[in-house]
């Protein structure tokens, strides 16, 4: 049987740092290169900003993912995995679904809700790699892997951005979504083709079975489910957390919004330029 993720380092480190690679594409994607293709295009900063705003807001609720993924799964292909390859595969629809719209700068309102459902998915894939990432990653790991792991999802939203952005300014829009799919696609390939742990199916339909993980028991009912996070709600901390995570991202926001109208619309940068910057 081929490695496991449990079992080698380097395919561990690697696996999670691509899967953070495919987390940034998007956002750099809709943060960079579609405003800046609306901007272009004469779409009002308000509708851009809504465009905005749909790409962070799910991301300021993914502490809601972490229960569900804990609570349910399909265990004999690995705690974390089936949660991974369902949100890689939602992302490349939701981005795909784009393709299917004749003229995104006359139907901001359509695009808006995609790029929100996509950035739900982005959020979901997010919290099961750090969930995996705990479950696998050995405590003296975890410093230099969560450093690798972040800075792979800048990297990633610099390739969504200034990448696709030549991409757009060489083959259109058309071409700058194909790419984006099948990059999320390729990188899908870790997760499809790696096992957690040793003896746990590859497919749902080969062989194998959960092994345990030591971890406590899983939640037997919804209603536990929700007591369970009741309780961890409890701690001030947390709730302060809550506030923290529901204004942390305000003045990046703002600034996002405002420099590619400022730029593209008042100052007359071309878009490749402004992606590229």
């Amino acid at each position: 049987m081929a490695a496991t993720l449990s079992e080698n380092r380097g395919l561990r480190l690697g696996a999670l740092c691509g899967l953070y690679v495919a987390q940034g594409i998007p956002f750099g994607f809709v943060t960079i290169t579609l405003v800046a293709y609306l901007a272009d295009r004469g779409v009002s900063t308000a509708d851009i900003g809504a465009v905005v705003a749909m790409t962070s807001l799910p991301w300021t609720f993914k502490f809601l993912w972490g229960p569900v993924i804990d609570r349910f799964g399909f265990s004999s292909m690995g705690r974390r995995r089936p949660w991974i390859l369902l949100a890689q595969s939602a992302m490349a629809a939701t981005v795909g679904a784009m393709i299917l719209i004749p003229d995104l700068a006359n139907q901001v309102r359509t695009v808006v809700w995609l790029v929100c459902l996509t950035n739900v998915f982005a959020s979901l894939q997010d919290v099961a790699v750090d969930a995996l990432a705990v479950d696998l990653l050995p405590p003296r790991e975890r410093g230099r892997a969560n450093g690798l792991m972040y800075g792979c999802s800048y990297g990633g939203s610099a390739i969504g951005g200034a990448g696709l952005g030549w991409i757009l300014d060489a083959a259109g829009l058309r071409a700058a979504l194909l790419t984006q799919i099948g990059m999320i696609l390729a990188i899908m390939l870790i997760p499809l083709c790696l096992r957690e742990r040793r003896g746990e199916r590859l497919f749902p339909w080969t062989a194998g079975k959960a092994r345990s993980m030591g971890e406590a028991e899983r939640p037997r009912t919804v209603g536990a489910l929700f007591r369970n996070l009741g309780k961890a709600f409890r701690s001030r901390a947390s709730r302060l957390c809550v506030v923290l995570a529901l204004v942390s991202k305000f003045a990046v926001a703002v600034s996002s919004t405002l420099i590619v109208t400022l730029t593209i619309q008042d100052l007359g940068w071309e878009q490749k330029a402004f992606t590229d910057f």
